[in-house]
C-alpha cells in the first residue's frame, strides 16, 4: 500500500509515487527511466533560461522522494511526491546562473542549470501620465418622470449593494423570482439601479430584466393576515402576496436569541390585523411585523429554538409561502447522534471541470472524489445514510448538484474541495485547512468540523470562514449546510498530505468527529 503520511521521505522508493501518478494519470516519467538514472525535472521556471524584474524567484522541480536536493547551495524541501522546492531564492542584477543538485539515496547524482537574467522595471511613469487604465462607465440617473418598470426575466436574479465584480458573485440582498417588478431608476453600463425604498437603492444585470408594457404600474403590497399551521415535518407560514414586488429572505437571531427567518418587503406597508398560529404549528414560535422604513415591511418568523434545521420558500396562488423544517430526531447517548440521519456529499469540481491543478500534477477533481469516498464510509459506519450528488467524474453543474441534495431530503449537506494560492511569494507560504459556510444558522456546525481538523491533521489554520458566496452552501438553505477546503494543491506539502490515504482517512475522521460534536451539542439542549 502507498503511504505518504507527512510529506516528507516516508515513501523509500519511486515506485511508490509512479503507482500513485499512474493511478491518477499523470505518472511523471517511464518507469525505465527511473529504474536506470536518478531523474531531475525542474517544473518551475519553465525554461532553463530567462528574465525578470523580481529580486527573488521560486525553484519547483520533481526527482526521487528519497533524494537530496540543494538549490544555489542550498537545501530545498523534497516531498512524499518527489516534488522538491526552495522559495525565494535571490536575485542579483543581470544574469544569474542558479544550480540544482539532486543526490540519491544510492549515491546517484543529477545536476541541472537555470539561468535568470533579473533587469531593471520599466520606468512607467510616462505611461501613468498619459493614463493608462481602462474607462471607467459613467451613471446616468434618470429623473423621476423618466423611471421605468422592469421585469424579471430569469429566477435566482440577484440584487446587489453595489457595482463590483467579486469572485463567486455577490454578496447579494436578494435573488428573485421571475415576474417580480421593479423601478429602474438608472444605468450603469450592464447595471440597471433599483429603487426599492426611498432610502435604498441596488444593482441588477441588464441581461436578467425585460421593460414592462406602458401601462404597468409599480405594484404596492398589503395585507390583513398572515397564518402559521404545521406537520410532521415542519411549519408553513403563508403571507398574501398578491402583488408581485421585491422581497429578500434571510436568517438569522431574534432578541432573544432564538432562530429567526426575516422576511423583507420593498414595495409594501403594514396592514396586518389578523396572525393565526394553529397549534398543530410547533417549529415556530411567533411572527411579527415591522414598518421599518417607508415601503420597507419586516415579517419576522422566530423559531421555539436557537438552531434552525432549514428552510424554503415559493409563491404560489398569489401568496408567499415559507416552510420550515422540524429538528429531526437525533439518537441517544451513547449512540452517535449520527444514527438515522442522511447526509449529502458533495465532492467539488467533475468531469470537464477539473478544478485547481497540484504542483505535482494532480487535479482536484480526483483529490476531493477520493476524499468524499472516505468521508462517506465513515458517516456509514457511523450510522448516517449518505447521498454522494456527484458520482464518479460526472460533468454536473452546481445548480443539478444542489437540487439533487434537496431532493434527497437529507438533514446536512458538506461541500469538499482542495484549495489553491498564487506562488508569487512562495510555493510554500500559503498552506493549511479551512471551513466555510454561508448563512448564520450555519456557523457551529462549520466551526466544529474547523476545530477537528486543526487537532487531527495539525495543518495549518486558514480559518472559518463565514458569508461565503459558494453557490450550493448559499442556495441550499434546506439543511445546515458547510464547505470543507482541505488543504492547498499549489503547496506541495499539503497536495502530498491529500494524496497519502492514511491522511485523507483521518480528515475525514476529522469531519465526521466534528459533526458529531455538534450535534452532541445540540442533543443535549
Amino acid at each position: 500500500m502507498i503511504s505518504f503520511y507527512n510529506g516528507t521521505r516516508r515513501v523509500p522508493k519511486l515506485c511508490a509515487w509512479v503507482g500513485l501518478g499512474m493511478l491518477l494519470g499523470f505518472a511523471p516519467w517511464p518507469l525505465a527511466l527511473a529504474a536506470a538514472e536518478l531523474p531531475l525535472q525542474v517544473l518551475d521556471p519553465r525554461t532553463d533560461s530567462g528574465s525578470t524584474t523580481r529580486a527573488r524567484v521560486n525553484i519547483l522541480g520533481r526527482t526521487s522522494p528519497d533524494a537530496q536536493v540543494t538549490v544555489a547551495g542550498e537545501a530545498a524541501r523534497v516531498f512524499a511526491t518527489g516534488i522538491f522546492v526552495r522559495d525565494q531564492v535571490s536575485l542579483q542584477m543581470g544574469e544569474n546562473r542558479i544550480q540544482i543538485v539532486a543526490t540519491g539515496a544510492n549515491g546517484t547524482r543529477a545536476e541541472q542549470m537555470v539561468t535568470m537574467i533579473r533587469t531593471a522595471e520599466a520606468d512607467f511613469s510616462a505611461r501613468n501620465a498619459e493614463g493608462t487604465g481602462s474607462a471607467v462607465s459613467q451613471e446616468e440617473l434618470w429623473p423621476e418622470t423618466e423611471h421605468k418598470v422592469g421585469v424579471v426575466k430569469n429566477d435566482g436574479a440577484g440584487l446587489s449593494f453595489g457595482v463590483h465584480e467579486v469572485r463567486l458573485g455577490g454578496p447579494y440582498l436578494a435573488e428573485l423570482p421571475a415576474g417580480t417588478l421593479l423601478r429602474v431608476v438608472g444605468v450603469r453600463g450592464n447595471n440597471y439601479r433599483v429603487r426599492l425604498t426611498p432610502a435604498l437603492d441596488v444593482w441588477i444585470s441588464s441581461r436578467d430584466v425585460e421593460w414592462a408594457t406602458n401601462n404597468t404600474a409599480l405594484p404596492h403590497l398589503a395585507f390583513t393576515a398572515v397564518s402559521v399551521s404545521g406537520d410532521a415535518s415542519g411549519d408553513s407560514v403563508t403571507i398574501p402576496y398578491a402583488s408581485p414586488v421585491p422581497f429578500s429572505v434571510a436568517p438569522g437571531l431574534s432578541p432573544a436569541g432564538r432562530g429567526a427567518i426575516h422576511i423583507d418587503f420593498y414595495g409594501a406597508h403594514h396592514a396586518a390585523t389578523w396572525l393565526s398560529h394553529q397549534a398543530s404549528a410547533k417549529v415556530v414560535r411567533e411572527v411579527s411585523l415591522e414598518q421599518v422604513a417607508t415601503d420597507h415591511l419586516r415579517v419576522t418568523v422566530e423559531l421555539a429554538e436557537r438552531q434552525l434545521w432549514g428552510y424554503r420558500w415559493s409563491i404560489t396562488n398569489n401568496a408567499f409561502r415559507l416552510r420550515v423544517r422540524r429538528a429531526p430526531s437525533l439518537a441517544a447517548a451513547p449512540a452517535s447522534p449520527l444514527q438515522g440521519l442522511t447526509v449529502a456529499l458533495e465532492p467539488g469540481h467533475g468531469g470537464s471541470n477539473t478544478g485547481a491543478r497540484g504542483v505535482s500534477g494532480s487535479l482536484e477533481k480526483d483529490v476531493n472524489r477520493m476524499a468524499v469516498e472516505a468521508l462517506a464510509a465513515q458517516f456509514r459506519a457511523a450510522g448516517a445514510a449518505v447521498v454522494v450528488v456527484r458520482e464518479g467524474d460526472e460533468d454536473l453543474t452546481l445548480d443539478a448538484g444542489t437540487r439533487r441534495a434537496i431532493e434527497s431530503d437529507a438533514q446536512l449537506f458538506i461541500s469538499v474541495h482542495a484549495n489553491a494560492a498564487s506562488q508569487d511569494r512562495g510555493y510554500l507560504r500559503v498552506s493549511g485547512t479551512s471551513t466555510y459556510y454561508k448563512w448564520s444558522f450555519n456557523r457551529d456546525f462549520s466551526a466544529a468540523i474547523h476545530e477537528r481538523l486543526l487537532a487531527h491533521t495539525r495543518l495549518d489554520d486558514f480559518g472559518n470562514v463565514g458569508n461565503f458566496n459558494y453557490y450550493p452552501i448559499r442556495v441550499n438553505t434546506w439543511m445546515p449546510s458547510m464547505l470543507v477546503e482541505q488543504a492547498f494543491m499549489s503547496n506541495p506539502e499539503d497536495e502530498a498530505k491529500m494524496l497519502d490515504p492514511e491522511f485523507r482517512k483521518e480528515m475525514m475522521r476529522a469531519v465526521v468527529l466534528g459533526t458529531e460534536d455538534w450535534l452532541k451539542t445540540l442533543r443535549t439542549q
